[in-house]
């Protein structure tokens, strides 16, 4: 391409933008349309001193955005319809999942041992455990769908959560006080990402050795800094408690 041709084509090109918009002098003119990529070559010779600016972004947020937006009918956005032009596509395998994936929020249970109603009448009686167990925590948004082993499922490499720990709190109370901070052992299931597991103070690295104070209320919750692989917040979650109890002398296990 000579000098004179990358002119005339930078002439048609204000031209069709004056058509559009009012330019003001001095102004930058911002062009964002992600299909020009593929003219990169073209555009830095017409226009040298242009410069470039390349958002990455995930491509199943993308892939969504596209499926949420109503885009005037091109050679690109054509794939978004159906041959008749007017219904939109079927999703492909596995598309449905992870958008489904992508948008639910964050949310967690946590499993500590159900409360039992109070014969009484009164409030529920927290669930006991023995000061030795550790109680799992399931999130429902952090291994995306699909088959890891297929690179034509969406979120196939997605890689969980790097570490929900600071955002999982514990604390313990005896004899009514008031509940103090306890260095609970907190870590994430190798096996299975979506779990976390809160361990007694003094777990070992083989999962035994620790307890809970003998008789303590042990509550755990999660804060709302948490947040999943999309950056979408916990939702409200309220704590969950249970009581650290050895088991008495004589009764059945």
């Amino acid at each position: 391409m000579t000098e004179v041709q990358a002119a005339e084509l930078r002439a048609v090109y204000f031209a069709a933008a004056d058509r559009r918009i009012a330019r003001r002098e001095g102004a930058v003119l911002l062009d964002k349309l992600p299909l020009n990529i593929v003219w990169t070559h073209l555009i830095w010779r017409v226009f040298p001193d242009a410069r470039f600016i390349l958002a990455l972004r995930h491509p199943v947020d993308a892939c969504l955005g596209c499926f949420m937006q109503h885009f005037a009918v091109n050679a690109a956005m054509s794939s978004f319809l159906s041959r008749d032009g007017k219904t939109p596509v079927t999703l492909a395998p596995g598309v449905a999942s992870a958008i489904a994936f992508q948008t639910q929020p964050l949310a967690v249970t946590i499993g500590v041992p159900p409360s039992t109603p109070d014969p009484a009448g009164g409030p529920e009686m927290l669930g006991t455990a023995t000061p030795d167990t550790s109680i799992t925590l399931q999130f429902n948004n952090l291994t995306p769908p699909g088959d890891p082993t297929a690179l034509y499922f969406p979120c196939a490499y997605l890689p969980a959560l790097p570490s929900l720990a600071p955002h999982i709190h514990v604390t313990t109370s005896l004899n009514g006080a008031a509940p103090t901070p306890v260095a609970a052992v907190i870590t994430q299931n190798l096996m299975d990402t979506t779990q976390w597991v809160v361990a007694p103070p003094g777990t070992g690295a083989d999962g035994t050795g620790g307890a809970w104070p003998d008789g303590a209320t042990v509550t755990i919750s999660v804060d709302s800094g948490a947040v999943d692989v999309f950056n979408q917040p916990l939702s409200p979650t309220a704590p969950a408690s249970f009581i650290a109890a050895s088991p008495v002398a004589g009764s059945t296990p």
